[in-house]
């Protein structure tokens, strides 16, 4: 019998170590990509790159953005100044960013089609707690629950009623990770956290959203221009 625990826990530790290990590799991989949004106002949010000079983000992070004091704040300390919002889609909460300089890194969009119940997910972002204490470059691991379309409203946005098609995941998000990039075992990125309502009920826009309004705008993106 104590043969039979101690392989149990052997293979437990070993489970662990293998998450921890996933873990940091989407985190080496990604987190040069992935940026603080910030303005004098000091409201703090979330965003990944997808192009040198173009920025995702959700469209409720942007629309109160001071663009001339709006800057993206890297985890190595570079600083990138916002030039303009190119696109937004208050439909579906999407924006899309342009820079004033160019990013070295970006991240990759996974094939939508292959996004799938009960696959591991990452969030990467910059949470907050009550007292908008900044949780800088953050990651946080789950697994997806359902992906299917999907309304909701903000109680600060006087009831408008938002839809898309989303992912409903455990990689807990908190305020401060709008915009940040949900992330499958690659590192790719398979959606745009924006909306939670408990620990383990935590909502991203799915990528397949964000690839049709890069193709409306021909916005260049998995190093192609489309």
């Amino acid at each position: 019998m104590k043969k039979n625990y101690a392989i149990i826990l052997i293979l437990l530790l070993h489970t662990s170590l293998l998450y921890s290990q996933k873990e940091s590799e989407v985190y080496k991989k990604t987190i040069a990509s992935i940026g603080l949004i910030t303005d004098r106002s000091g409201a703090v949010a979330s965003g990944f790159f997808i192009n040198p000079t173009t920025f995702i983000t959700n469209h409720h992070v942007t629309e109160d953005l001071d663009i001339r004091s709006a800057k993206i704040e890297m985890k190595n300390d570079r600083i990138f100044r916002v030039k303009r919002i190119i696109t937004e889609s208050k439909i579906n909460d999407l924006a899309i960013v342009e820079i004033k300089d160019e990013a070295e890194y970006t991240l990759e969009l996974a094939d939508g089609e292959r996004i799938k119940r009960n696959d591991n997910v990452y969030s990467i972002g910059n949470p907050t707690d009550e007292d908008m204490n900044i949780d800088y470059f953050h990651l946080t691991k789950g697994r997806i629950r359902k992906v299917d379309d999907d309304s909701w409203f903000y109680e600060t946005d006087n009831h408008y009623t938002h839809e898309a098609h989303v992912i409903q995941h455990t990689a807990m998000i908190r305020p401060g990770n709008s915009g940040g990039p949900l992330l499958n075992s690659d590192g790719q990125v398979i959606g745009i956290n924006t909306f939670f309502y408990s620990d383990s009920l935590n909502y991203a826009i799915h990528v397949d959203e964000l690839i049709q309004l890069l193709d409306k705008n021909d916005i260049a993106y998995n190093k192609t221009v489309v």
